[in-house]
């Protein structure tokens, strides 16, 4: 690996350009956490969505008694799906050996369009430095971290994802974008304080003023899961053996 770009926003991925890269995709509220979360808890297979025809249609191919349909619309519960996006809602007793299809405005979506990549990973705050591991072994030439955001903009707590990786990925003599730079020096000036950042950004004031902090002390458990699940372009599914 010899070059990285930071992708600010999920409209910047060009599918085009991935072939033969490796692709991560960060959606930290909460996309990305609730996906590595089914992984760490046992689900058979997970399958990210890019909308709900194509959620349906997956589901045809699927046995309906074990399988649960999750995730969101604009933030809101989709209707007829049976869970929505927060990892609580999906408990190991609820999820393990089941199949879950899994639809959110952004993460589901950025995943869905790097399928070009060569392998395509799922990264939050929880399995950063297995991420970070996993990518100081990786034989693509370039890797894209592309933070999803939310309507084309970026957000903090995506950024704050990438800039950890960056700053505990970067070694001298890599190449990297505008972004992947300031993603780098933004991760070292606030090594350690990767919640308070949380804390900052849109959602994150959103969840304080609604008394739901317990979900940023979970999206910044740090290291607390040793799961990369990554997609390729022959299995645009996360299966657990």
């Amino acid at each position: 690996m010899n070059k990285v770009n930071v992708l600010v926003n999920k409209e910047g991925i060009n599918p085009a350009l991935l072939a033969g890269t490796t692709t991560v995709i960060i959606d930290v509220f909460l996309a990305t956490t609730t996906m590595v979360t089914l992984i760490d808890r046992g689900v058979r297979c997970l399958y990210p969505v890019m909308d709900e025809q194509e959620a349906y249609s997956t589901a045809e191919s699927l046995d309906r008694g074990s399988l649960i349909f999750g995730g969101e619309k604009q933030g809101n519960p989709i209707e007829g799906f049976d869970c929505g996006v927060y990892p609580d809602e999906y408990p190991e007793s609820k999820v393990r050996n089941k199949d879950v299809i899994f639809l959110t405005s952004n993460g589901t979506k950025a995943a869905r369009l790097a399928h070009q990549s060569d392998e395509i990973l799922l990264a939050c705050l929880r399995n950063a430095p297995a991420v970070v591991t996993y990518l100081e072994g990786c034989s693509a030439e370039r890797v894209n971290i592309v933070c999803s955001g939310s309507g084309g903009m970026l957000n903090m707590e995506d950024f704050t994802c990438a800039a950890y990786i960056m700053a505990n990925l970067y070694r001298e003599g890599m190449i990297l974008n505008d972004a992947a730079q300031v993603a780098m020096e933004f991760g070292r000036l606030h090594r350690g304080e990767e919640r308070k950042m949380l804390e900052k950004g849109k959602v994150g004031q959103y969840l304080i003023a609604h008394d739901e902090t317990y979900l940023i002390d979970f999206a910044a458990d740090i290291g607390s899961s040793s799961n990369v699940p990554f997609l390729t372009r022959e299995k645009m599914y996360l299966q657990v053996k």
